[in-house]
């Protein structure tokens, strides 16, 4: 069992906000003459916002301090939720938000290792909602369009590689606020879109980047995207000494004021609606810290209502939803009420987790999402019987692996009768959950997404490695545990630690593809380059940023048109250039030159590489002339 801290209790009065959060007396007494009975009864965490910037600084230290003593239960905590331990351990918030997510029944599938199902026609989004790109293989990462792939009703996260570690306890907490279900007018699906966002996106931006990594300042969506794993050394706040905590936390304070005060905008602008029964945008933050994010919640839940509007109206959708378990809310004011809640729970009591029972619930949860998969693929499917049969398998206790694959067989076989068309629907009934996650010995995976994600990214190392060496190399990807890294990343670090050197020598195959199929921006100084006849040789020669530079221990481009494998070194140009696969190969003089910081001059190129090398460059679109 794990008692999480932030340990501060209420007395049970009004404004006594004591034990371990520190307020004053002086300050209990300002509090007194500012809040209201309505306000304080709604949520506890808005008397946070009145308290004074020391005391607040205590709370968040006390939070910190309460969990540096349980790294063993945050590694177990990581294990329940389908994640690597350092996502738990990346932030105190993030790990509180991870928690009550667990304590819902919620886990994470892993969306490579499942079959890419299509939503029945009858349900996909329409118009702008819909990306062409979804489900599909785009530089080294199985892409997904934003509203497509996002069912904020599943028990389940989604883990991607691809994106940042901070999206588990964002995806965390989606599950533990819970979802509007049932009968309720369309304007009320949308009040309860927006509600579901609320918390999740308030601490994504504020509290969970409080101590988070090594990170100081805002939210970077540069730096987040270009570091997206978390790893446990880079967790400060777990072993930095008490002044540098201190100082790290006081610099995070405006964060906390932050969260605070978009909650309580964002509540305000719900009820506005609620009560007038028309939209109302959000309210600009005082805090204008958010490196270049917009964050407008009412176009947001209007976007999620477009794309899912017609699956959550469907006839199976319609009738599984109330039945599932977790938090399930049958009206806007229930929601509501809950949202302050959870925001009470990330802010003030300890949350006590069960693991045993934590595991259980995810148990439960299982039969419940094969539903919720099949009801995707067939909207009209009657899930009514086997909703009971799923129940009396929870009420039974009878949750086994053998029971529950059973049940996924039985499941298989019944939309086998219903879609004859469909060959092989077990695949299809996979849910991506990991082999050293909780439920991992229900055999939840299914490998042909991973192994059609090598063979598109990297076509002439896949077709190397053969059938059975991608098949190897896919499971070693998957026994490795997750990671949040793109494929071509994970597939070297395999190879690399095979112990044949030809399996080495693929390792710079794999990278040199990915460089020729991962796309990038266009380069916006090329319209500010100069043509190689007008350029002055006092010009500098720039990279387009389109492009890698390799230094590689094989020759990659004769090994890429099927050539043997050659040791050497290689000074290699590679990208995808305004969408073309674009390479080529730089004597050694050049690609020193060009590794340097400081760009060099196109007389001195000229002069240790010849003009004509320097033309190819050019017409090759690799490099830009600037003057």
């Amino acid at each position: 069992m794990l008692l999480f801290g932030w340990p501060w209790s209420a007395n049970g009065c009004l404004l006594g906000l004591l034990g371990h959060a520190r307020i004053s007396d002086a300050t209990c007494q300002n509090l007194s003459k500012i809040a209201n009975v309505k306000e304080a009864l709604r949520g506890r965490w808005r008397l946070l916002l009145h308290v004074p910037d020391r005391e607040l600084l205590e709370m968040v230290l006390d939070a910190a301090l309460a969990l540096r003593c349980q790294q063993d239960q945050l590694r177990r905590l990581s294990w329940l939720a389908g994640i690597p331990p350092g996502e738990v351990m990346a932030s105190p918030c993030g790990a509180r938000m991870i928690a009550l997510g667990v304590m819902a029944g919620a886990t994470h599938v892993h969306h490579e290792l499942r079959a890419q199902v299509e939503w029945h026609g009858s349900i996909q989004p329409e118009g702008s909602v819909r990306d062409p790109l979804h489900g599909r293989w785009v530089g080294c990462a199985l892409y997904s369009g934003k509203y497509q792939e996002f069912c904020a009703e599943s028990n389940y996260a989604v883990y991607h590689p691809e994106h940042s570690s901070k999206w588990a306890p964002h995806e965390m907490l989606h599950r533990a606020v819970g979802s509007l279900v049932g009968d309720v007018p369309r304007f009320h699906r949308y009040l309860g879109a927006r509600l579901n966002e609320l918390l999740p996106v308030a601490t994504f931006y504020g509290l969970e980047h409080v101590l988070r990594l090594d990170r100081e300042g805002p939210f970077d969506r540069i730096r987040e995207a270009e570091e997206r794993d978390a790893p446990e050394e880079k967790a400060l706040w777990l072993r930095e000494s008490m002044a540098s905590l201190r100082a790290r936390a006081k610099r995070a304070l405006p964060l906390v004021r932050w969260t605070l005060e978009r909650v309580a905008s964002e509540l305000a602008c719900i009820d506005r609606e609620f009560e007038e029964r028309r939209l109302h945008r959000s309210g600009s933050q005082p805090w204008q810290g958010i490196n270049g994010v917009e964050l407008e919640a009412s176009s947001d839940a209007l976007a999620y209502l477009r794309a899912h509007l017609k699956r959550l109206e469907s006839p199976a959708m319609s009738t599984l939803l109330p039945q599932m378990p977790g938090p399930r809310w049958k009206s806007v004011e229930q929601l509501r009420a809950h949202v302050e809640r959870v925001m009470d729970w990330l802010l003030f009591d300890p949350i006590e987790v069960d693991f045993n029972r934590a595991e259980w619930a995810i148990r439960a949860n299982y039969p419940f999402e094969l539903l919720f998969r099949i009801a995707l693929i067939d909207p009209e499917f009657p899930v009514s019987t086997w909703i009971s049969k799923a129940r009396s398998l929870v009420q039974e206790g009878n949750l086994e692996d053998r029971v529950l694959v059973a049940f996924r067989n039985a499941l298989a076989e019944a939309l086998r009768e219903r879609k004859p068309t469909i060959k092989e629907p077990e695949p299809l009934l996979r849910l991506g959950l990991p082999p050293n996650g909780p439920l991992g010995g229900i055999g939840d995976t299914d490998l042909k997404t991973l192994e059609k994600g090598l063979r598109q990214c990297f076509p002439e190392s896949a077709r190397r490695l053969g059938r059975k060496g991608q098949r190897r190399a896919v499971e070693g990807i998957v026994q490795a545990g997750p990671k949040r890294a793109l494929l071509d990343a994970r597939l070297i670090e395999w190879l690399e630690g095979q112990e044949d050197a030809e399996a080495k020598s693929l390792a710079e195959l794999v990278r040199f593809e990915a460089a020729l199929c991962t796309p990038k921006a266009t380069d916006p100084r090329v319209q500010m380059g100069l043509a190689l006849e007008e350029a002055p040789s006092s010009a500098r020669v720039i990279l387009r940023s389109e492009v890698s530079l390799l230094k590689t221990k094989v020759d990659v481009i004769s090994a890429h048109q099927g050539e043997p494998l050659r040791e050497g070194i290689h000074w290699v140009l590679a990208g995808l250039v305004e969408g073309v696969p674009v390479a080529c190969a730089l004597p050694p003089q050049i690609a020193e030159a060009l590794s340097q910081p400081e760009p060099p001059t196109l007389g001195f190129l000229e002069q240790i590489g010849g003009r004509e090398a320097i033309r190819e460059l050019v017409q090759a679109n690799l490099i830009v002339l600037f003057p």
